[in-house]
């Protein structure tokens, strides 16, 4: 018979391993944040019913442990105004890590427009153009990508997760804008031809010009980078906001309401009535 303290413990001990690996889906695949959510539910019941039974402080160990997987400090850093936060992906092996590793990776692979952003769906989509194998193909943004699942993350990550997120956004898109700047600067001269010859319904042939455009297939790639990730930024933040709507509504509010009186837009910031008029 073990005493109960050493139960205690290593009921601890397994819980906090488990949400160090709760986003393992073995061979190196990121389970969707959906799968996640609800191997956490389960290990959360099972400890629920063992907590009163061992004494042990279940809440706190709960908060404790996700936040001790999704806080990365270098984002909190505020010694220079509006510092821009460098990619965090691939620094460690925390569930944060994981998550930002394997969603820049699925922007990254999108630029062959295999995946696009639909307005009308607000999520990711197959490209209809493009043929997706039967077999052998991984999903991308098309499962990750949507609304629940963001929302799913922003519940395990948290806000300080999302925003270790955004900032990797953010440096991505960095990254391809200045490879759009060097596209446009090697094809300066080719690019000012067509536009002195042809803007202006001015007629003519224009294949013989754009023939000479160099990179053109990593301009169009980038291009689409940028764009699912600037759809992706604007979906996680809608997804933090209604996540902590249902978490923290009264914290949400005061927010919002402190966002809105320093608002310059006609509507208030976010759609939110001012404050100050």
């Amino acid at each position: 018979m073990r005493p109960k303290e050493y139960v205690r413990a290593q009921l601890v001990s397994h819980f906090v391993t488990f949400t160090k690996t709760m986003f393992d889906g073995g061979a190196g695949v990121v389970v969707p944040p959906s799968a996640a959510l609800e191997r956490l539910k389960c290990a959360t019941a099972a400890m629920q019913k063992c907590s009163g039974h061992l004494d042990i402080e279940f809440s706190s160990l709960l908060r404790e442990a996700l936040f001790e997987q999704s806080c990365e400090k270098g984002v909190y850093d505020v010694s220079v105004v509006l510092k821009a936060v460098p990619a965090l992906e691939g620094s460690g092996d925390r569930n944060v890590h994981k998550a930002v590793t394997h969603y820049v990776s699925l922007v990254e692979r999108s630029g062959n427009a295999e995946c696009l952003y639909s307005p009308c769906n607000s999520s990711f989509i197959l490209n209809p153009a493009k043929r997706v194998p039967a077999r052998g193909y991984t999903p991308g943004l098309e499962q990750y990508g949507t609304p629940s699942e963001l929302e799913a993350l922003t519940t395990l990550i948290g806000t300080h997760g999302a925003r270790v997120l955004d900032s990797a956004l953010l440096n991505l898109i960095g990254t391809h804008a200045s490879k759009i700047k060097g596209f446009l600067s090697i094809n300066e001269a080719c690019l000012s031809q067509f536009s002195n010859q042809f803007i202006g319904d001015r007629g003519g042939g224009f294949e013989g010009i754009l023939s000479g455009v160099k990179n053109s297939g990593e301009f169009i790639g980038s291009s689409i980078i940028i764009g699912n990730a600037i759809s992706l930024r604007s979906m996680l933040h809608t997804a933090t906001g209604n996540t902590q709507k249902a978490t923290v509504p009264l914290v949400n509010s005061a927010l919002s309401l402190a966002a809105a009186s320093i608002s310059h837009d006609e509507a208030g910031g976010a759609k939110t009535p001012s404050v100050i008029r």
